[in-house]
């Protein structure tokens, strides 16, 4: 078996172990696996081959002499990319200020024959898009970059980022969601325009955006737990009060964190792989006496099931498979969004539901067999 076959079979992990303990050979390994993730991403923010070929020699060299500070070597394609992108931001910082060129990202695509007052908007606008890009969560920044930015498709963010094809998604959804939203709070102020009425009327594919844990109404009470949604291409939003472990599951999903084992809807999505059967779509279709009713559409070859859920099962089995969630306008109508929160603050969101499951782990006792 040669070198790189034998590399090949390592994790990032393993590689990176390897390198700490003075195993060169390894690192070169871990660059050969994740260059072209690192070029491409180079290549979309300088726009030319060779800056990007120079910020990937750069950001190379940096990686292997700062890998003792990586905290988790699982991550080191994410983490690489990530100092690629800030050599890359210093690049072109030092060429705006020696006044050289500018990047396609800080043109926009004008030229110098463009309007003056055209290109400062746009120079406007991608200081903003940079701004409000950086912001997000490094969770959903590290996706964002590596889909739009850098062109890759979800697969393969899903690989560089350690974790679910469906957890890109939420990530992504969640991303588009909050820039959204941040971009638009930069904008002048302007009067809201009226939503026509065919638009609310309209079904609405939507995204899990959260979940979290909000205090008791009660002294005494129980803890709530609410999940909630929002339109991919609208501003409409949802809010559904699940149990507690279902919420939990639903944080896991979003936060794409594994445990040491497969919690129920692991296991349900590979009964279903077994069975070549597959999840096309999740949708809420009714509300009745404040009770929401969900619905999950099987595909098993040509044949296609519909089978009776709670939402919260059936948006886990989503987050899973990274199919459409598809809320119809009458639940919407009728929920006016949801489960009214008010305006506390939750006592836990996601990571804090999924780094409480983690710690009851590892406290569990380990059973021993015979």
């Amino acid at each position: 078996m040669t070198t790189r076959e034998t590399d090949a079979e390592l994790s990032d992990s393993d590689l990176v172990l390897a390198t700490l303990g003075g195993a060169h050979a390894a690192f070169d390994a871990l660059v050969r696996r994740h260059r072209p993730a690192v070029e491409t991403v180079c290549w979309r923010v300088l726009g030319t081959h060779d800056a990007a070929a120079d910020a990937t020699q750069e950001a190379t060299l940096l990686a292997f002499l700062h890998l003792q500070r990586l905290k988790n070597p699982d991550s080191f394609g994410s983490w690489l990319v990530g100092i690629a992108l800030n050599t890359c931001r210093r690049s072109i910082r030092k060429s705006i200020a020696q006044k050289r060129w500018l990047t396609p990202i800080d043109s926009s695509g004008v030229s110098q024959a463009d309007d003056p007052g055209d290109v400062a908007q746009a120079h406007d606008m991608a200081r903003r898009v940079r701004k409000a890009v950086s912001a997000l969560p490094p969770g959903q920044r590290d996706a964002v970059m590596l889909f739009y930015f850098a062109g890759l498709t979800q697969v393969e963010v899903a690989t560089e980022l350690g974790t679910a094809v469906g957890a890109v998604k939420t990530r992504l959804y969640k991303g588009r969601a909050h820039l959204r939203t941040r971009l638009n709070d930069m904008e002048e102020p302007t009067m809201p325009e009226k939503k026509s009425k065919a638009s609310r009327s309209r079904d609405a594919v939507m995204a899990v955006m959260d979940v979290a844990r909000y205090p008791a109404n009660d002294p005494g009470g129980v803890s709530r737990h609410v999940v909630r949604l929002e339109e991919v291409d609208g501003d409409r939003d949802l809010k559904i009060c699940i149990g507690e472990s279902e919420a939990t599951d639903i944080a896991l999903r979003l936060e794409g964190a594994d445990l040491p084992r497969p919690d129920t809807y692991p296991f349900a999505q590979r009964l279903l792989e077994a069975s070549s059967a597959t999840v096309k779509e999740v949708r809420i279709h009714m509300l009745a006496d404040e009770v929401f009713y969900a619905s999950t559409v099987i595909a098993a070859g040509s044949r296609l099931m519909t089978v009776d859920a709670r939402p919260s099962d059936a948006l886990n089995l989503a987050l899973l498979s990274g199919c459409r969630i598809l809320v119809s306008a009458d639940v919407l109508s009728a929920s006016v969004g949801g489960y009214d929160t008010g305006t506390e603050l939750p006592e836990a969101d996601a990571s804090q539901l999924v780094a409480s499951v983690r710690e009851r782990f590892r406290h569990q006792p380990r059973v021993s067999t015979p």
